[in-house]
């Protein structure tokens, strides 16, 4: 499984939720990429476990997610079976965790680690990611700034909040993953002749065809994130960045359908990115 950026959405999401001692973390962290330049992968292992000590005495959640993730990566390097029981603690930790934004992102994570082994499980995930739709949309993000690509429609118009994140998160994953998925069972393969516009798009129901049915799954992620951007402003936003057109423009590369809208534009901006 690959899993070498899966720290990124802890890296993404660690200011929302607890202030850093940052000169502390940042000295502890940079001593251990001294140790990742050298392959010295059992040091990492040590080196992260004090970092995840420190974290849990001061209940830092984001810190004890990224010690615990990269432990995780250097333990597969030396040991691959150890990735099963590192997996299994993870989601152990998201079944028993109280808090509502780390269950989210480590459902998220998990998802993305899955996907490739087990597309039902993984797309499990993923939406058991969004499942506090109205609780996480009011989590922001814009504290990220040094960790995610923020886009100027998306700061305007969607409010910069972790559920517009982890959606178009798990909608990228999806979308990486729907050939393995076609290849397993059936997938969604067409979309009304009459659809044209945005209300038919939010009003349809998309009924999966298979239990990893990737293609409605997306789908109803994108109807998802329609419906929670309905005031004027956010309407207006739609024009600039709509997701809707995002989603007919996913449905024509995927099946080759001929667009017959006539204001089909693909959109130009990805409201929420992640940096390297």
């Amino acid at each position: 499984m690959k899993i070498r950026y899966l720290s990124l959405i802890v890296l993404l999401v660690m200011s929302v939720f607890a202030p850093m001692q940052a000169q502390t973390y940042d000295n502890l962290w940079k001593e251990l990429e001294v140790l990742e330049r050298k392959d010295l992968p059992k040091s990492v292992i040590s080196e992260a476990m004090k970092i995840d000590d420190k974290a849990k005495a001061e209940q830092n959640v984001p810190q004890m997610m990224k010690a615990y993730l990269t432990a995780m990566q250097s333990r597969s390097l030396l040991t691959p079976d150890s990735l099963k029981v590192d997996m299994n603690g993870l989601e152990q930790w998201a079944s028993q965790t109280g808090s509502m934004e780390d269950k989210a992102i480590l459902y998220s994570i998990l998802g993305e680690m899955t996907m490739p082994a087990d597309v039902k499980k993984g797309l499990g995930y993923l939406q058991a990611s969004l499942k506090d739709k109205d609780r996480l949309l009011l989590v922001p993000v814009e504290k990220l700034r040094s960790m995610v690509r923020v886009g100027e429609a998306s700061k305007r118009y969607f409010r910069d909040n972790l559920y517009n994140l982890l959606a178009r998160r798990a909608i990228q994953i999806m979308q990486q993953y729907r050939w393995q998925a076609a290849a397993k069972a059936n997938q969604t393969n067409s979309l009304p002749a009459d659809m044209t516009d945005m209300d038919q798009f939010v009003t349809y129901q998309f009924v999966p065809v298979s239990d990893c049915d990737l293609t409605a799954a997306v789908m109803q992620t994108y109807q998802s994130l329609l419906k929670a951007y309905d005031t004027e402003t956010e309407r207006e936003g739609l024009s600039l960045c709509n997701p809707f057109m995002e989603a007919y423009a996913f449905f024509v590369r995927l099946w080759k359908v001929s667009p017959t809208l006539s204001n089909f534009t693909p959109p130009e901006e990805n409201t929420t990115g992640f940096s390297r």
